[in-house]
């Protein structure tokens, strides 16, 4: 059950009223849990409610970006690093990441797992040559197209097999 209700139009959460955006934010901050619950009197899985009640509520804008570039200098290696992300996109990986491993609470690791699940689903999709996620879920398909962007010359079998063989999930 949630703890979200609404109060005067603005989302709140908890028995004190803390509101949803300023957890969010802290997390925008790239605050850990831990910092988070000492800031505001919020359980762990009520951040996490906040974090998908603002994932679900909000679209991801036609400026909003996301930019990772391949680091690596072997052309055999692919080493993806997110230089450039909106919020919103930053919040909705971290909802997969989340949604793909409950038991996660650190906000770069969710990040990672997040990322990575995007692709491979966004990858195993381009692969089999359905390409429907990227009509349906934008999320997916700005993932697919910041990789794309980043290794332009890999086939997109070696994108999925370098993502799957680099699955710690």
């Amino acid at each position: 059950m949630s703890n979200i209700s609404n109060l005067n139009g603005t989302l709140v959460i908890g028995a004190l009223k803390v509101p949803v955006r300023n957890i969010t934010d802290s997390i925008l901050d790239r605050n850990p849990v831990d910092v988070i619950q000492k800031r505001f009197p919020v359980s762990v899985e009520e951040i996490f409610e906040c974090l998908d009640a603002v994932a679900d509520h909000d679209t991801i804008g036609v400026h909003d970006r996301l930019v990772v570039v391949n680091q690596s200098v072997d052309n055999q290696e692919i080493t993806l690093t997110t230089t450039s992300i909106a919020d919103t996109i930053f919040l909705k990986v971290l909802q997969m990441g989340r949604n793909t491993n409950i038991n996660i609470t650190d906000i770069n690791d969710l990040y990672e797992i997040g990322f990575r699940t995007l692709a491979i689903e966004s990858y195993e999709d381009k692969v089999s040559g359905n390409n429907h996620l990227e009509e349906v879920s934008d999320i997916h398909s700005i993932v697919n197209s910041a990789i794309s962007n980043a290794v332009p010359d890999i086939e997109a079998e070696t994108i999925l097999k370098f993502l799957k063989e680099n699955d710690n999930g």
